[in-house]
């Protein structure tokens, strides 16, 4: 009896390092098979007054599975001395955690985001208009003139390996006269899990 005590504690000191090594491994595993859904690129066509912001967003999927997708794009306007004192980072970082809180997807996705090659994508092309066909956001004097930021914040949920993960996208552009080919990346607002 004493000695299948001892055989036993001896297989229990042995039995944990040997549970951590295979979930590493199948976490390696999975870091290496899931899906990685995220943004390489967005533009934004020149703002004009009173007129609806147009955007395409290219995205790509560079793990080895498929996932269903769901997409939420807006565009934000923050004015330039908010933008620069730090406080659109913050507004910019709650939409993050706000995307991050989403446990679970339900419905058909706007997409099932396959594998892509490098350089490729998938692309999200839409003019932010309500339902009334009215703009999203005003786009006014301030927004033409550069005195006021133009940020497009994104949502990306998706499901790999029966885990829901989540992309936040945020990019921006210092309107003025001429819109930039790509928009820059925000400081803040831009995560992966």
């Amino acid at each position: 009896m004493i000695a299948i005590t001892f055989q036993v504690i001896e297989m229990i000191k042995v039995y944990k390092p040997i549970s951590e090594q295979a979930q590493a491994t199948k976490d390696n595993m999975v870091a290496d098979h899931r899906a990685w859904i995220g943004v390489i690129g967005a533009t934004i066509d020149q703002p004009a007054i009173d007129k609806p912001i147009h955007a395409r967003v290219t995205y790509n999927n560079t793990g080895r599975q498929p996932a269903p997708t769901y997409l939420r794009f807006s565009p934000v306007v923050f004015p330039i001395d908010e933008w620069n004192n730090g406080k659109a980072f913050s507004a910019l970082n709650d939409v993050r955690d706000k995307c991050f809180s989403v446990e679970d997807v339900t419905g058909p996705p706007n997409i099932t985001a396959f594998p892509t090659a490098a350089g490729g994508g998938y692309t999200y092309d839409a003019t932010f208009t309500d339902a009334n066909g009215n703009s999203m956001v005003k786009v006014d004097q301030d927004v033409v003139s550069g005195h006021k930021v133009v940020a497009l914040i994104g949502c990306m949920v998706y499901r790999s390996y029966d885990v829901v993960r989540h992309t936040s996208y945020c990019g921006f552009d210092l309107v003025g006269k001429n819109v930039s080919t790509n928009l820059g990346y925000c400081v803040a607002g831009n995560d992966a899990n």
